[in-house]
């Protein structure tokens, strides 16, 4: 999946976006990531879906949630302000494959691109984690970097909990869709799989002729009718299933 990342400062942003966008920049990344980019609104696109008057505090710089969730509920989405239901609240969502959009004080983080702003903020986090070394990471949009980036989930807590305590957030109730490929390289001896109502049927033996990087299927494990299940992913286009040792999950 293509990095679904939207930035304040990306050419063409109004002065408003660049200045005091990171709400609705945030909120941009989220259709992005939970369409898988069939919709893809600018951050001007949405800030333009909810009048000064509307917000709920026009006096001061930026949006709430409460503004957020009005925009993407005009433009079709259903995104719910979930603030007080604490750090466990913001896990939770994410384990469901949910988009979070994340307000917080920025200057807890220590470096980077995000280090150079200290003040409120908001980003957004994608439900993606990894683990080194028993350090928990999280993929963030923050949009005053240029780019999708991994943060220690420990700097996230401490960036929402600076500004309340409960925290605030929010998370689009649609989940994000996973993405996966096979990687099989050329004259490698495979089988292609034959699945009927989940149960394997078949299994032809052959070898690629050129190297095979395509779209798939998230691995699945399959049975046999009298043999071990396997696990399998399914190829994009012409329905046929190898084995899920060539397939890689692919980054946001």
């Amino acid at each position: 999946m293509t990095d679904s990342h939207q930035s304040q400062y990306d050419p063409g942003c109004s002065p408003i976006t660049r200045q005091s966008g990171c709400t609705w920049t945030s909120g941009a990344s989220g259709v992005w990531t939970v369409t898988g980019q069939r919709y893809k609104p600018t951050p001007d696109e949405i800030h333009d879906l909810v009048s000064r008057n509307e917000e709920t505090a026009p006096t001061t710089p930026g949006w709430s949630l409460t503004d957020l969730r009005l925009a993407m509920g005009r433009y079709g989405m259903t995104f719910i302000d979930r603030t007080g239901t604490g750090w466990e609240g913001v896990k939770a969502e994410r384990a469901l494959e949910r988009y979070v959009v994340l307000q917080g004080d920025s200057d807890q983080f220590p470096a980077g691109c995000s280090g150079t702003f200290e003040g409120l903020h908001c980003i957004g986090i994608h439900p993606k984690t990894k683990a080194e070394r028993g350090v928990v990471w999280w993929w963030v949009n923050d949009p005053i970097c240029p780019a999708g980036r991994w943060e220690r989930e420990t700097i996230l807590r401490r960036y929402a909990s600076k500004l309340w305590t409960t925290i605030r957030f929010g998370s689009f109730t649609q989940p994000v869709p996973q993405s996966w490929r096979v990687a099989i390289p050329r004259a490698e001896t495979i089988y292609l799989f034959t699945v009927t109502n989940g149960v394997i049927t078949g299994a032809r033996k052959t070898v690629t002729g050129e190297a095979v990087n395509r779209a798939c299927s998230k691995p699945h494990r399959y049975r046999w009718p009298s043999h071990l299940a396997r696990s399998l992913v399914k190829l994009d286009n012409d329905g046929a299933y190898v084995n899920a040792k060539y397939a890689y999950e692919v980054n946001p």
